[in-house]
């Protein structure tokens, strides 16, 4: 007996002592590959392709998986056996897309057959978010909450956001300023922030 060792587990082979000519196949892993359509607008670094695996003892791996710049292709080989989906993800982790389950052992391609080619022209938004002071200095960094599921971002300004939704609900918040909320709609926006009025506690003695 023999063991087949691979990136995605061991697989075991019976050998026959003293018997020649014995032949052993070797099973080679087959990728989970495909491309992701985006329009020319969307920022690729804002992107984040992820694996979800469940492999046979229920632990949950994530493998991050690159896309091709120039034509969003990806591919992914060497899985542990298991259940699978991919997820496409924006900004803050917004999820933006979610294939079907599949299992990274099974015979023949992996890959979902609407992943292939997944075509995401018109389902991801760019919202680009320029954000000023009513006085004095601009604000260097900023924090949009996305009010509508809670995640946020914390960027240089000007910020750019990448989500599912056409128009985004945000709160604005800046070391030094009043936050704002605004609806944003894909493209260039500006958004103007008040300087915060300092408050000072003064405590009993002893506290």
């Amino acid at each position: 007996t023999t063991e087949q060792q691979s990136s995605a587990g061991r697989r075991q082979h019976n050998l026959i002592v003293g018997q020649l000519d014995q032949v052993l196949r070797m099973k080679a892993d087959s990728p989970v590959a495909g491309r992701i359509l985006i329009s020319e607008e969307v920022p690729r670094a804002k992107l984040r392709l992820c694996l979800e695996l469940t492999d046979a003892r229920g632990q949950l791996v994530h493998h991050h998986l690159d896309l091709e710049p120039t034509n969003g292709r990806y591919s992914r080989g060497g899985l542990r056996p298991g259940l699978a989906q991919l997820v496409l993800m924006g900004s803050a982790d917004m999820e933006l897309a979610r294939s079907e389950h599949f299992r990274t052992d099974a015979a023949g391609e992996l890959t979902p057959p609407s992943w292939k080619a997944l075509d995401m022209r018109d389902r991801i938004f760019v919202h680009r978010l320029q954000v000023k002071a009513s006085v004095g200095t601009h604000p260097e960094r900023v924090t949009v909450k996305l009010k509508d599921s809670g995640l946020k971002v914390t960027e240089v300004n000007p910020v750019t956001l990448v989500t599912a939704h056409e128009h985004l609900s945000v709160a604005v918040e800046a070391v030094g300023f009043r936050p704002v909320e605004q609806v944003l709609v894909p493209g260039e926006s500006e958004m103007e922030l008040a300087v915060g009025v300092p408050v000072t506690f003064t405590l009993p003695a002893g506290v």
